[in-house]
């Protein structure tokens, strides 16, 4: 389920122009951003994210292996998370991972493209939790950081 104008959407149900509640990694600005593109792939694996709040209550998010989640500063694939790492939440405050299963089930997992600041936020069907923040590109990771843009910046500049 992914945090929308709306309230709360299956995945599958967004659509182009949806409005999905965002996150600015720069900044830590946060609010809604509208959906440039909705895809969905198949994979051969399906990972099992057991999270709790801390007060409570659980959920369990379902993804492939190569989502990347923000655990603990920085952007980790679904397949790498670990027990004990703390997911950022809506709120600013964490759910921390429980349990991780993958299983070899196939999955039809689908992705967003986020306008401006390509992250989102999602949660287990029925949870009773926030949703925890997510990345559009898979991986983000491998993208360049804002130093590495400006440096090729000034050095396309000096080129020119």
């Amino acid at each position: 389920m992914v945090k929308t104008a709306d309230g709360y959407k299956a995945i599958a149900h967004i659509r182009v122009g949806d409005r999905v509640f965002a996150k600015d990694e720069a900044s830590g600005v946060t609010g809604y951003k509208p959906v440039t593109a909705q895809y969905g792939n198949l994979y051969q694996e399906t990972v099992y994210i057991k999270v709790s709040d801390g007060i409570g209550n659980s959920q369990t998010l379902i993804s492939n292996k190569i989502h990347p989640f923000y655990s603990d500063g920085k952007w980790i694939k679904a397949e790498d998370l670990k027990t004990g790492n703390r997911l950022l939440s809506e709120s600013g405050k964490t759910q921390t991972v429980r349990n991780i299963i993958v299983k070899p089930t196939p999955l039809k997992a689908y992705n967003l493209t986020v306008a401006d600041w390509h992250t989102y936020f999602v949660k287990g069907d029925k949870a009773e939790t926030e949703g925890v923040w997510v990345h559009n590109e898979c991986p983000p990771y491998k993208r360049p950081n804002n130093a590495t843009r400006k440096c090729t910046r000034k050095t396309l500049r000096r080129m020119r």
